[in-house]
């Protein structure tokens, strides 16, 4: 390995580490929170632009302009979310496959060799560099998943260029540069509740697929290089080709599976579903990398200690599986999840074409109702999602030991599902609220998410009799997203006993949204919101809400009781739910 490492390139390495490093902790001092992560990613770019232009080899400088122009494309892609635009990938692919490293040939059993011609050489070379844009894309629907198959993808070529016994300095340097410029940013790539984004994700997408092409064209052959990555993403690729046939051919439940998404209906929590999948992925890499480079004295050792930890980890995941409770309080469920991966699962659960389900964003009023009241605690423990949203809340279950990763602001999680909505092209229904209210609400959504469908809305004035004439209507708008503004419990109420005849629909309670939405109510200053007096900037617009919110005082006073033991409550606090 010492052999394709200079003492010039080690310095050169370890110098834009170092800065690396040190610009991360001075954006952070001195930039926001939006500013800090922009000036990362674009140092991250820049690192490696210099470390290509440092080399001087043309092939490495090829491969880090690909990734640039694919990071571009991610941009695009970005600010015009409505367009399809996946196609611009093939013409990335297209001009590396004309300008830089080619696949000229293909290793076959018995060390004999296929030969390509000119044609389907550019051709097989640009499908190549098209599909790993288009993969990371999809891994990073999972927050945190494209990070850490980066670091085992790296880190595994460069074990397997180091032993291989071929001339493979150039992959040798690219796989060292990539461990050590993800190990310097893995708290942005390898964050468990963080996505890289369309740019970030399309610019290592095209470098992971440059660097298995990288020293083809001297004489290294195909499957060298390229089957560590056809090993390692072999499960995603398969997931996303399953994606992507399910938009021109009906396949059911087949058109979005996913190993993660089945960890987590066995109870594993997100950062231990996405060790899983990326351990199971590096279980089968290592397998059909040494297989094709041949175990031997030399790599027997590296062989062997890969296959105990991958195996260890995985077994180990499965192990953990099995029936995990899920705290919560008062006798209902809380799923403490982040906001992003609370998006992520509505996705995955429209994608996948599942049931309708409900998803409760519940306040500490909420959980106080639920304690006192059998039937809408029973609903909310019963709905699939069960989300935290107030400051207050989560201050308790945090104080009470339930894991909570962030709030999940009801009227955030609404303009989230609207942004996603507006980009799959899933309808949306509104439900409650006056009637000028609900309406003027439409309108500001369409407005702020352009390609929208609000294929409907309803104010909430009315009774019981009506309810199959609402549901007729929502049926028939196609509506995928429902939103209902009626009030706790009178929402989940209707939510619960409405939806199962809807299909195919997830339906969310959002309280008074509606309201901000219009602009009927102003939501409180950002500043209000961190120091957790949302509700009282709320009550300063609506001061009928005060003899509402003394409920607080005995909410925190129970909160308090509880930690002690002396609460009362005889309930199930931890849960099975899936």
């Amino acid at each position: 390995m010492i052999h394709y490492l200079s003492s010039s390139t080690a310095f050169v390495l370890s110098s834009l580490v170092l800065a690396s490093f040190m610009l991360q902790r001075l954006y952070r001092r001195t930039l926001s929170k939006e500013r800090y992560f922009y000036m990362r990613d674009l140092t991250l770019v820049g690192v490696w632009m210099l470390f290509a232009l440092w080399t001087g080899d043309s092939e490495i400088r090829a491969v880090v302009g690909m990734a640039l122009l694919g990071s571009i494309v991610g941009m695009v892609q970005h600010t015009s979310p409505n367009k399809k635009l996946s196609w611009l990938f093939g013409v990335v692919g297209l001009f590396f496959a004309l300008v830089g490293p080619r696949i000229s040939f293909v290793g076959m059993p018995g060390g004999q060799y296929l030969y390509l011609s000119s044609y389907s050489s550019i051709l097989m070379t640009a499908l190549w560099v098209t599909v790993f844009p288009l993969l990371f894309q999809r891994l990073d629907d999972i927050p945190g998943l494209a990070g850490h198959l980066l670091g085992v993808s790296f880190s595994l070529t460069l074990l397997i260029s180091s032993i291989s016994g071929q001339q493979v300095g150039d992959a040798f340097l690219m796989s060292l540069a990539g461990v050590s410029f993800v190990a310097v940013f893995w708290s942005r790539l390898g964050h468990n509740y963080r996505q890289l984004g369309k740019p970030l994700s399309s610019f290592w997408g095209m470098l992971v697929a440059g660097a298995s092409l990288v020293g083809v064209t001297k004489g290294v052959t195909f499957t060298t290089l390229m089957v560590i990555p056809m090993g390692l993403y072999a499960l995603p690729m398969m997931e996303l080709s399953l994606y992507l046939v399910s938009h021109a051919v009906p396949l059911g439940k087949w058109g979005n599976v996913s190993i993660y998404h089945r960890m987590m209906d066995r109870g594993v929590d997100h950062p231990g579903a996405v060790k899983f999948v990326t351990f199971l992925c590096l279980l089968i890499g290592t397998v059909v990398s040494f297989v094709q480079i041949g175990i031997n004295d030399t790599t027997r050792p590296a062989f062997l200690s890969l296959l105990a930890v991958s195996t260890a980890v995985v077994v180990s995941c499965l192990r953990g599986s099995k029936s995990r409770a899920r705290t919560g309080l008062w006798g209902v469920r809380v799923d403490g999840m982040s906001m992003n991966y609370a998006l992520s699962k509505v996705r995955g659960r429209l994608l996948s074409r599942a049931p309708s389900a409900m998803i409760v964003t519940a306040n500490a009023l909420s959980f106080y109702r639920a304690k006192k009241d059998p039937l809408y605690r029973e609903i909310a423990d019963s709905a699939w999602l069960t989300l935290p949203d107030g400051a207050g809340l989560v201050w308790a279950l945090k104080f009470l030991g339930v894991p909570v990763v962030e709030r999940v602001a009801g009227i955030d999680f609404m303009h989230g599902l609207c942004r996603l909505a507006a980009v799959e092209n899933w309808p949306i229904y509104l439900l409650g609220s006056k009637p000028e209210v609900v309406s003027a609400a439409a309108v500001e959504l369409e407005r702020l998410y352009p390609g929208l469908k609000v294929v409907g809305y309803r104010d909430g004035y009315f009774n019981d009799s009506e309810d199959q004439d609402i549901l007729q209507s929502i049926r028939s708008s196609g509506a995928k997203l429902l939103f209902t503004a009626l009030g706790v419990p009178k929402q989940e109420v209707w939510l619960n006993r409405n939806l199962p005849e809807m299909d195919g629909v997830v339906g969310v309670g959002v309280g008074g949204s509606f309201d901000v939405i219009s602009g009927r109510l102003r939501r409180a200053p950002l500043l209000w919101q961190k120091c957790g007096l949302e509700w009282l900037y709320r009550l300063i617009q609506e001061p009928w809400r005060l003899r509402q919110d003394v409920a607080l005082v005995l909410f925190v006073f129970s909160v308090l009781l509880e930690k002690i033991g002396f609460s009362g409550w005889r309930g199930k606090n931890e849960n099975h739910h899936s």
